[in-house]
């Protein structure tokens, strides 16, 4: 009976430790108000609004044109569990009483940003900086449950870097490579002229063109459903593709790099035994190819009239597009090859055998939604602020916003000066 307490002393010292260590303080980076700096960069293509921390990476605000704001963290080297971390708003240092918001968690990841949130989340997150909030994601270490790893975001001189990212989101196209780079323009049955809303979609793919000069080589593939006889199916794919062709050369397109082919009814896409399926199949396909030469002109890039600091970390990841394609070459336009079959449903051009390619297998064609289709997305889409916002690059009401801070309610961004303590 003696002994027990003896017991209970011998167990106190572990516990202790353990608690000892449970709540030690996090690992903390972080900027404090006197080296806190930003940067803004970018192009026509995409806007970066980042502040580097000191020992860990930097936080950003980025947007891809035709996309919406993403908060994101990148980390030189990560210390975080690859798992669900905790993202909050904490107080400004003039209300210390203010409890932190909580604004939920966001999964820590293997690959592109160690963090990404939402388009919702990001805006909260500026608003909250506009307050003089700090935006701080906290979560364990992937070495020790009991050990913590905190990322905060300083408010320092934000409001003075601000306006020069509005600058850059005003100069931003409204969609980007992805989303024309296979686009479809669909037929109805028999039909091989383009109609009102073809002209729609065709117009946003001649917007790009017009726009990024890495472009340089335009495939168009005619395809039909199995209606009628194989020679006629052939015969109106051909139609709807020069249709098409005709179309772009019209807006200025140059001919010179348009390559068009017609298969009839060789490479659906869908199930030709409901018009559902059938009416997938009677389309134009068009698919953009980049150079060998993927470096941004001069002229496109956003000049900020901030000099970025001696300190500031390279920007991680500024892919405007997709691979290289080979260069443009007088064979691929040649008439022997306009007839040739596709490497797939939708056409993958031979660019190295001059000849006639050999019949073969299509490949199985994924599935898409009307929100995947670039040519059935609306210019509406693009954008997912109201007009008069200033986060809204085609607004032009953006000049007088830019001395406005702004208040998220009932999802809408409205104009509101915080009271200064």
């Amino acid at each position: 009976m003696k002994l027990r307490p003896l017991a209970s002393i011998s167990l106190l010292f572990p516990v202790t430790a353990l608690a000892a260590a449970m709540v030690a303080g996090p690992l903390q980076y972080g900027n404090g108000l006197q080296n806190t700096r930003w940067t803004v960069s970018g192009n026509i293509f995409e806007c970066r609004f980042a502040q580097p921390i000191e020992g860990f990476g930097e936080a950003l605000f980025y947007q891809r044109a035709g996309e919406s704001l993403s908060f994101q963290l990148a980390a030189n080297r990560n210390l975080m569990d690859y798992s669900n971390a905790r993202v909050s708003l904490l107080s400004p240092p003039w209300r210390p009483s203010e409890q932190p918001e909580n604004l939920g968690t966001a999964s820590i990841n293997h690959d592109g940003p160690l963090l990404a949130l939402d388009t919702r989340r990001s805006q909260i997150i500026m608003h909250g900086l506009m307050e003089g909030r700090r935006p701080t994601v906290t979560h364990k270490t992937g070495y020790d449950n009991n050990r913590f790893v905190q990322v905060y975001v300083s408010p320092s001189s934000f409001m003075e870097y601000y306006p020069e990212f509005l600058r850059c989101l005003g100069q931003l196209l409204t969609v980007n490579f992805d989303q024309i780079a296979r686009t479809k323009v669909y037929f109805g049955s028999g039909d091989d002229k383009v109609d009102a809303a073809d002209i729609k979609t065709l117009n946003r793919v001649i917007y790009y063109l017009q726009h990024d000069p890495r472009v340089k080589a335009i495939y168009l593939d005619g395809h039909n459903d199995n209606v009628g006889r194989r020679y006629d199916s052939r015969q109106i794919s051909k139609r709807r593709v020069e249709d098409v062709e005709n179309y772009l050369v019209s807006q200025g397109v140059d001919a010179a790099m348009i390559t068009s082919r017609f298969h009839g009814d060789r490479y659906p896409v869908a199930n030709n035994k409901t018009s559902a399926g059938r009416a997938e199949n009677r389309r134009v396909t068009i698919r953009l190819e980049m150079g060998d030469d993927l470096t941004i002109p001069p002229e496109l890039i956003f000049q900020s009239r901030f000099p970025p600091p001696m300190s500031s970390s390279p920007p991680t990841s500024s892919a405007s597009g997709p691979g290289t394609a080979p260069a443009v070459g007088a064979r691929w336009n040649e008439p022997d090859l306009r007839d040739a079959p596709a490497a797939g449903p939708d056409g993958d051009f031979p660019t190295d055998a001059p000849g006639i390619v050999p019949e073969i297998a299509p490949a199985v064609a994924p599935v898409l939604t009307p929100s995947d289709n670039p040519a059935k997305v609306s210019d509406d889409r693009v954008r997912d602020l109201p007009f008069d916002s200033p986060f809204d690059p085609g607004s032009p009401q953006q000049p007088s916003a830019l001395n406005q801070p702004l208040v998220l309610r009932d999802d809408r961004w409205q104009i509101r000066w915080p009271q200064p303590p």
